[in-house]
């Protein structure tokens, strides 16, 4: 009996591990070249652009304090973390500092 409810039970967590999507978070730093309409687009340190949509929960902050998409200008530095799940990657957190530090 207790092999047959271990055989089970490594059985379904064989099954999880296959099924669970592989997630892969990414931190960069990057100049933003614009932002809106839900999407940002940036330069990484190589001076190549790219663009990926906002998560809809994303967390965006400019000076330590929360911020719109809107308000991340063109030249502003930021740090993101970019979600890879397997489907498009997301935008899921954005810390941008302006010249002025406050």
């Amino acid at each position: 009996m207790v092999l047959r409810l271990l055989s089970v039970f490594l059985m379904a967590a064989m099954i999880l591990c296959v099924a669970a999507p592989v997630r892969a978070d990414l931190t960069v730093e990057c100049t933003v070249v614009q932002a809106g309409d839900g999407k940002l687009t940036v330069l990484d340190g190589g001076g190549n652009q790219h663009t990926a949509p906002v998560a809809s929960d994303a967390k965006l902050t400019l000076d330590g304090k929360d911020c719109k998409l809107e308000d991340l200008k063109k030249g502003l530095k930021v740090k993101l973390t970019v979600r890879k799940d397997g489907g498009q990657p997301a935008i899921t957190w954005v810390e941008g500092v302006s010249g002025s530090g406050k």
